[in-house]
């Protein structure tokens, strides 16, 4: 409450609840070895327009998601904080997991994903990208980044209906599946290595949820 004026007053949080931290350094390295190893050609169930996208064995993908478990909890809690609901207990379930291998002049479209929430790992953001991040001096979203859109523009510039990020290596950006993001190509000749997937709630009890908004 402001106590000069009397009024009492409440925040309102909506749209997409999106969620970057780090990822361990050994994770990252890990990741990044087995990028390397994979070779099933995983094009045909993406939107990028990339030459070299690689699907994760089962193996590979059991462990990750076993490994970074603690992370999408915190993203599950971040989540029900967000919007003020109460949240009932649920486990995660990763669906899919696949590595991008980003070339001068290849881009992502704007696109949503499968299943309830998604995320990126940028395991290798060389540092000749980044300088052509800094360079950039253009209005629209930089060489290489991320851009996250819902809703329509607005005014002032900080109420944008877009987020654009800059990443490095190691990031680790979480977002609600169907919120449409693009990434904008570069030219720097250099390779960036990405690696995304998507997951889906689960009640404990093993049954899937009928509507996930229920649980938020």
């Amino acid at each position: 409450m402001d106590e000069e004026y009397k009024l009492e007053y409440k925040y309102y949080h909506w749209g997409p609840f999106v969620m970057q931290t780090k990822i361990t350094e050994e994770l990252r390295l890990w990741m990044l070895d087995e990028a390397r190893k994979q070779q099933e050609n995983f094009n045909k169930e993406l939107a990028g327009h990339l030459k070299y996208q690689f699907k994760y064995t089962d193996e590979v993908a059991g462990q990750f998601y076993e490994k970074t478990q603690p992370i999408f909890k915190m993203y599950r809690q971040g989540h029900v904080d967000f919007h003020g609901s109460k949240g009932k207990e649920v486990r995660y379930v990763g669906r899919s997991l696949w590595v991008n291998f980003m070339k001068p002049g290849d881009w992502n479209p704007p696109h949503i994903h499968g299943g309830d929430f998604s995320f990126v790992v940028y395991l290798d953001v060389p540092d000749e990208l980044r300088k052509e991040f800094k360079e950039f001096e253009g209005t629209s979203a930089g060489p290489g980044s991320i851009t996250f859109d819902y809703g329509t523009e607005s005014r002032p510039k900080w109420a944008t209906n877009a987020h654009h990020h800059y990443p490095e290596s190691g990031d680790m950006i979480i977002f609600p599946a169907l919120t449409a993001h693009s990434v904008a190509p570069f030219k720097t000749d250099c390779t960036r290595i990405s690696v995304s997937g998507n997951l889906t709630y689960e009640l404990n009890d093993n049954n899937n949820l009928d509507r996930i908004d229920d649980y938020f």
